[in-house]
């Protein structure tokens, strides 16, 4: 189907790929050039200053020490290689990257738009191809030499430069749902009186050991940080002065729950079965969700199953993330690695949990609680211990209202994506005219 209008991929630009170079894992901390890996790739169509707190970074001079390392430049196109080969990802808004061994590169790009080109190497068109050049050694792979062949369809310019514009509107709603949800967390700590935190010179507070040991049963001098002091007592303050309750997680929701640590068959079908790895920015991502049988999960007990509005809280890994439990996952069964929440919604709604225990107020007692521990997981004594301040339900559907806003835009910047690849496999099969159609149901192209 491809022949017809197909050129190959090496006629459009110049692949690279990085070769050996040193381990450069102790060089992160003080980089600055984005170090593009696999798992950079996979999840992120549109690589962008959104995703900057996920790069790993290595010093320019590092760089330029070794000319193995390649790079690409901005509106240029990254492969993963191997790892989880096969998916591309656009450079956009950053002028210049570099390349881990884990991925390959389609740089010098012309004779074809390269936002066309990500989207046709998304589709079901380009990426089966690329799962077909897969090699396997130890694991597998794509090579540039078995890549640089592979059928390129190329359509007409007209409808290329709708691709792109698409792309680009994508990119923009999803701009839009983070500087939403960036609001919020602001909003929220405005209210709290902690908009304008500043960390305390002092590296060390000074403790009675009965006042201290006595009350916590901790003895590191971490877990003692006066940054911890000022965070209870500004929050003791808000509640005070604006009369609202300052309680434990605990005492706000049914006693908490570990989830299911059974050894379980996964299926693509059946109840969901939820984990950390499902996670995509606090929700769980349908395309990532494993299941299990119904059978299976009808034996399973109550407690590690959960109801629409529940809360997970992730207590290994990244901890303390929350998560709402939407509709489509109620009855579903959770992991180990969750703890389960099932708040007096009365008080206290899910979503503001879930924003509070993301924002500066919910990570610092986390770090308190995991700072100087053996173990760096959270227990159910620990998420009980969580101090929420509990502002009037008007004002918590403050926040929330943006959240779900937030939410709303990351979710149809995904659904231009995939019309995006629709369109491109519709131009293949049925032509352009239809394909256009397509896109016209969107009113803003």
């Amino acid at each position: 189907m491809l022949n017809k209008k197909a050129t190959i991929l090496s006629s459009f630009g110049e692949l690279v790929t990085s070769a050996f170079y040193p381990a450069a894992t102790h060089l992160y901390e003080t980089g600055e050039i984005p170090f593009i890996r696999c798992v950079d790739c996979v999840k992120y169509p549109i690589i962008s200053k959104l995703q900057d707190k996920l790069f790993e970074r290595i010093p320019l001079s590092f760089f330029k020490e070794h000319s193995t390392i390649k790079k690409l430049s901005k509106n240029e196109i990254v492969v993963t290689k191997v790892g989880t080969p096969c998916f591309a990802s656009i450079i956009y808004e950053q002028n210049f990257v570099a390349l881990s061994r884990t991925v390959f590169g389609i740089s010098k790009i012309h004779g074809i738009n390269p936002f066309y080109l990500l989207i046709f190497l998304r589709s079901h068109y380009g990426f089966n191809q690329l799962l077909r050049q897969r090699e396997q050694t130890i694991q597998f792979q794509l090579t540039l030499e078995r890549v640089r062949n592979i059928l390129i369809y190329e359509p007409s310019s007209s409808f290329q430069t709708k691709i792109e514009k698409l792309v680009k509107t994508a990119y923009a709603k999803l701009e839009q749902s983070k500087t939403l949800y960036t609001q919020a967390e602001s909003l929220l700590l405005q209210e709290l009186g902690l908009d304008n935190w500043q960390q305390p010179k002092e590296a060390v507070a000074i403790k009675n050991f009965s006042a201290s040991f006595g009350a916590t049963g901790r003895l590191d001098a971490e877990y003692y940080q006066p940054k911890y002091d000022k965070l209870y007592k500004l929050l003791h303050k808000t509640s005070r002065v604006k009369g609202w309750e300052l309680l434990s997680l605990g005492s706000l929701s049914e006693p908490l729950k570990y989830g299911s640590s059974e050894k379980l068959e996964y299926l693509d079908k059946g109840v969901p079965f939820l984990r950390i790895a499902d996670l995509e920015q606090n929700r769980f991502e349908p395309a990532n969700l494993k299941y299990i049988y119904p059978q299976k999960a009808a034996k399973i007990e109550k407690q590690v199953k959960v109801k629409t509005g529940d809360v997970l809280i992730s207590r290994s890994g990244t901890l303390g993330l929350a998560v709402v439990i939407p509709d489509t996952l109620n009855e579903a069964v959770f992991g180990s690695y969750f703890i389960r929440a099932r708040l007096n919604q009365c008080i206290l709604d899910s979503t503001y949990l879930a924003l509070y225990m993301s924002s500066l107020v919910g990570k610092l007692q986390v770090e308190q609680a995991n700072t100087g521990a053996v173990q760096t997981n959270l227990t159910i004594p620990v998420i009980e211990s969580l101090q929420m301040i509990c502002p009037p339900l008007k004002i918590q559907k403050k926040f929330v209202r943006k959240v779900h806003q937030s939410y709303t835009l990351k979710d149809e910047s995904k659904r231009l994506l995939e019309t995006a690849k629709h369109a491109v496999e519709l131009a293949i099969e049925q032509g352009e005219y239809a394909a256009i159609a397509l896109l016209n149901d969107y009113q803003s192209f």
